[in-house]
This record gives structure tokens, C-alpha cells and sequence, in this order.
């Protein structure tokens, strides 16, 4: 039987931390919120008018005559992920990564190969949790009938190719900023050993109850603040040993401007709060409204 050659856009989403939850749960349970998951995965690729060509371990992939329906369907499961059950008691939903790309196929009854496949492939690898990354070549197969939101993020050589190729982020939740935990500000002020982070009117107050806060674009974090140089997951700030450590883990960077002292530009980098300034994502400019206050109460 002779292999069809197709143009089609080529998705997988990929779920994060399957190696963590099959070590907590258990193989029989971890299975089992696993297949729930795909099982809502490929719902939503198949309401976009995708097909879903097989899930293995803990990925699905598919396959779109359009290169918008992939897209969408991308947005979607990202989406549909955040609204799952949580498989374990105070910890958020799973989270998934997802790459696309478009070119020609060969697809046979049960699998699909070629360049785009591995393509793909390596573009979900290069994701992080929260993220989808596609190419310009499904954006141009888009032909500019989408309207999704996109950023720019570099060229990179996918896996010995003979050109570079440019990779962009199809952004998919542009929610408003907001706070998942706020207190008033004068109760914080009387917490030792504490960190006040203000943005918008809003304080959060880090303590020993509250060790860890995320910060940026994705809708499962802390803070959640809008923004296109804002990655999804931007920042996070960890309390050690009494210290406050802010650990950048963004495409743009992190800004910190003590109000004493110098400026300091974060990259993949952390730092020890002190003090009081002001933190911001992905660029300086302090007249923002999304720059964030702190100060160390010791």
C-alpha cells in the first residue's frame, strides 16, 4: 500500500512532571490520571477539527488540515489542562507543553512520519510547562486568518538542519493581573521574617506559611501579571533559611532596582531580596503599573 503525502500541521502536547506523579501516586493511580488527561487532551483536538494520530506515555499527538485549527486546539488544551482535577490534595492541575508545525507528511493507517513530525517533536521538548511553541512556517500556513496572539522569542537550528528556523509562542491566556493570596498591607507589616510584595493595590505577605510564590503570564501562578514580555513562568521567589531568594527563569529577564543600591538584570540567575525596591518582568521601566513592590521585614 503506497504512503499518501499531505501537507498538515503536526501537534503534540506533552505532559509535564509524569516521572514526579507516577513516584507519588503509584504506577496504577499516575496511569490513571494520565489516561483522564489525554483522554480530555484529545476531546479538545478533535472539537478543533483535528485528528488524533496516537498518544504515547504521557503525549498526544495529532494531526490539522489547517494550520489554525492546530493552533486553536493547542490553546485549548492548554486551557482544558488548568480546569482538570489537581491528582493530589494542595497542588495545582497537571500542566502541558505543546509544539506545531507545518509541512509535508507521509501518513500511513496508524502513524505519521517526516520532517514536520520531528520538527514537532523538538519544539514540545524546548517548551516549558504552561507553553506552545510553533514556527513561522505555521504562522505564514495560517495565511493571516488568525488572530492569535504570538511572540517572537529567537532562530535556533532544530536538530542539524542546513537553515535556521524562527520560533515564536502562541500566546494563550491574556487574563488580567490579579493575585491568587492578598492580605492587607498593615498585617503584613507586623510579621517578622516576612516579604511584602505589592502590585496593583494588592499585597502579598511571604512567610513561613507561604514558602514558595510563582510569578508571571501562565494562570496557575501567584501573581499573575499580563504582559507579552512576560513568560509564563517568570519568576519565582523561595524562602530559605530565613532569606528570600528570587530566581529568574524567563526569555526577557528580570529586573530588581533596590531603593538602595544598584540595578540588577537577572537572566536564568537568582538573588537574595533585602531591603525594599521594586522587581519587574522582562523590562526596567518603573512607571509600569505592573511593577511590583518588596520589602524584607526582618
Amino acid at each position: 500500500m503506497p504512503l499518501e503525502t499531505s501537507h498538515k500541521t503536526v501537534c503534540f502536547a506533552d505532559i509535564c512532571g509524569s516521572t514526579r506523579l507516577y513516584e507519588s501516586l503509584g504506577d496504577q493511580k499516575a496511569q490513571t490520571v494520565i489516561d483522564q488527561t489525554l483522554s480530555a487532551l484529545s476531546a479538545e483536538i478533535q472539537a478543533m477539527g483535528g485528528k488524533v494520530v496516537k498518544t504515547v506515555g504521557d503525549a498526544v499527538m495529532s494531526i490539522h488540515d489547517k494550520a489554525r485549527s492546530a493552533l486553536e486546539s493547542a490553546k485549548a488544551m492548554q486551557r482544558r489542562s488548568v480546569l482538570l482535577t489537581s491528582p493530589q490534595p494542595d497542588t495545582p492541575p497537571l500542566q502541558i507543553h505543546c509544539g506545531l508545525h507545518s509541512g509535508e507528511v507521509l501518513i500511513t493507517e496508524n502513524d505519521v512520519y517526516g520532517d514536520a513530525v520531528n520538527t514537532a517533536a523538538k519544539l514540545t521538548a524546548l517548551a516549558k510547562s504552561g507553553q506552545i511553541l510553533t514556527t513561522k512556517a505555521t504562522l505564514k500556513a495560517a495565511d493571516g486568518e488568525t488572530d492569535i496572539a504570538t511572540r517572537y522569542l529567537t532562530r535556533r537550528n532544530l536538530g542539524g538542519k542546513a537553515h535556521f528556523s524562527e520560533i515564536h509562542e502562541i500566546l494563550w491566556d491574556e487574563g488580567n493581573t490579579t493575585f491568587v493570596h492578598y492580605v492587607d498591607k498593615s498585617a503584613c507589616q507586623k510579621v517578622p521574617s516576612s516579604l511584602l510584595l505589592s502590585l496593583a493595590g494588592k499585597t502579598l505577605c511571604m512567610d513561613s506559611s507561604l514558602p514558595t510564590i510563582t510569578m508571571g503570564r501562565g494562570p496557575m501562578n501567584d501573581m499573575v501579571i499580563k504582559g507579552s514580555w512576560v513568560s509564563r513562568n517568570h519568576a519565582q521567589i523561595t524562602r530559605r533559611a530565613g532569606k528570600f531568594i528570587l530566581k529568574d527563569q524567563s526569555t526577557n529577564g528580570t529586573h530588581v532596582l533596590p531603593d538602595q543600591g544598584e540595578p540588577v538584570f537577572l537572566k536564568l540567575d537568582e538573588l537574595i531580596l533585602a531591603g525594599s525596591g521594586w522587581i519587574r518582568l522582562g523590562r526596567p521601566d518603573l512607571n509600569a503599573t505592573d511593577s511590583i513592590f518588596y520589602e524584607v521585614k526582618n
